[in-house]
């Protein structure tokens, strides 16, 4: 019950800071509901998250996946990450009104935390929606997933081109892909994937690259 009711607070707060800051595009109450909290949640039809496990969510923009994901899943760490200071404050400011003492927020950009040694390869799940085309969004997801260690990537049904555009990216950074999960949004408002890559080994010092280097000029 107390985490619907957090759900419920989260679009109150979210409608309420998107009049400022543009959080996240949605046309109506439903349409925050159905693509965005649902199908954040999603995760959790493939994933159990526990106790004890750290989880990145990277590119978090206005907190989606990663706050109805700390909602479901109060036991788990989350550290969202975004390079668009005041968009993470807003986000924090949210985290802190639902009482959500297990969620973080850093302000930096992904190919820069990823050399930090508190961040780089500390996670064992890094989650990813809508940021960037895949060959650029797993360089900058491979600095900071573990050796064995999981990222999922949020996409349309349509992703076959980007995954084959990504073959070169994932022999460089040590992935492996594990498969695709598609399920089908309510209310006929579309077809989603989860695109899940496990690291197979540990990433070379040089990647990523320096910050726009991966937008620029993908693997």
């Amino acid at each position: 019950m107390q985490q619907e009711f957090q759900l419920i607070g989260l679009m109150d707060a979210v409608e309420k800071w998107n009049g400022k800051l543009n959080l996240i595009s949605f046309k109506s109450r439903k349409e925050l509901d159905i693509k965005h909290v649902r199908d954040s949640l999603s995760l959790l039809n493939v994933f159990e998250l526990e106790g004890g496990q750290r989880v990145l969510d990277l590119g978090a923009g206005g907190g989606f996946p990663g706050l109805p994901l700390a909602i479901m899943a109060p036991e788990t760490e989350f550290v969202l990450v975004d390079s668009t200071t005041k968009k993470m404050l807003a986000v924090q400011e949210i985290a802190n009104e639902l009482g959500l003492e297990n969620v973080s927020t850093v302000a930096e950009r992904a190919e820069t935390l990823a050399h930090d040694d508190r961040y780089r390869e500390a996670y064992g799940l890094v989650v990813a929606r809508a940021l960037a085309p895949l060959p650029t969004l797993l360089e900058y997801a491979a600095g900071f997933v573990c050796v064995n260690g999981m990222f999922v990537a949020y996409k349309s049904a349509d992703y076959e081109v980007e995954l084959e555009e990504s073959e070169t990216a994932m022999e460089k950074l040590g992935f492996e892909f594990m498969g695709p999960v598609e399920y089908a949004l309510d209310e006929d408002m579309g077809a989603r994937s989860l695109l899940i890559f496990q690291k197979i080994e540990a990433l070379d010092d040089k990647y990523p690259r320096k910050s726009g280097t991966p937008k620029k000029k993908p693997l």
